[in-house]
């Protein structure tokens, strides 16, 4: 895999940050989760496109599935759809249903990500719950 240097990914994770117009409160709250994007861009599993999508290489594919796409912005009548039968106490199912409408993809598929993958879609799915 590349690997990017600590600070072009600080400024890619910076410029969707922006993009989002995500508060310098939000920031500091969410500084665990900003260093895990960090990360995972610094490894090359995660890349910020033009149009501010991350794309998530996967470390274990599920089928023909190898990348997550996330979108920038999220409608909440999507998140409602994925949210249903899924409990407010349930962390990874609301995590999982967030992810899924940020890519796309069913919580049937979510439902089948590896643990080792798992991590990124709870860190950029936070920015959406929070």
């Amino acid at each position: 895999m590349p690997t990017i240097s600590e600070e072009q990914a600080i400024k890619e994770v910076d410029s969707w940050l922006d993009f989002r117009k995500v508060s310098d409160s939000k920031r500091v709250i969410n500084r665990n989760s900003i260093y895990h994007l960090i990360m995972g861009i610094m490894e090359g599993v995660l890349v910020l496109t033009e149009d501010f999508n991350f794309e998530q290489t996967l470390k274990f594919p599920i089928g023909d599935l190898k990348k997550l796409v996330y979108k920038p912005r999220l409608e909440m009548g999507s998140v409602a759809e994925t949210l249903k039968g899924v409990l407010p106490t349930d962390s990874i199912g609301n995590t999982l249903a967030y992810g899924a409408a940020l890519t796309g993809t069913s919580m049937s598929i979510m439902k089948k990500l590896n643990s080792e993958d798992y991590p990124l879609v709870d860190h950029i799915s936070f920015f959406f719950m929070a």
